[in-house]
């Protein structure tokens, strides 16, 4: 991370570290259905979702974290209620989408 100077009017510097530049969102591609059945069985529809930015997560994990998910990047607006998956082989495909046990 960078530092920066600032000079002030008595001719002191104070050398301060950069603050974070982490944005406050994270983008994630999931596959959507109004139903279970339609997601897991049908053909779910992609889909971007946004949720809270936390550091050294990957995409899998702030979706399984977040609470709640959002349309926009401003995190103001849900998401449509339904079922969601980061699971990208559900999404376009028709039949049995399951994982095998």
């Amino acid at each position: 991370m960078a530092n920066f100077r600032e000079q002030l009017i008595d001719n002191t510097e104070v050398l301060t570290p950069c603050a974070s530049c982490d944005p406050s969102f994270r983008q994630i591609s999931v596959c959507f259905g109004t139903t279970q059945d339609f997601l897991c069985c049908q053909n779910g529809s992609p889909r971007i979702i946004f949720v809270p930015f936390v550091a050294n997560q990957t995409d899998a994990q702030a979706f399984d974290q977040a609470l709640v998910f959002f349309n926009d990047s401003s995190l103001e607006t849900r998401s449509q209620r339904g079922y969601y998956s980061i699971n990208q082989p559900l999404c376009g495909s028709t039949g049995d989408n399951l994982p095998q046990q």
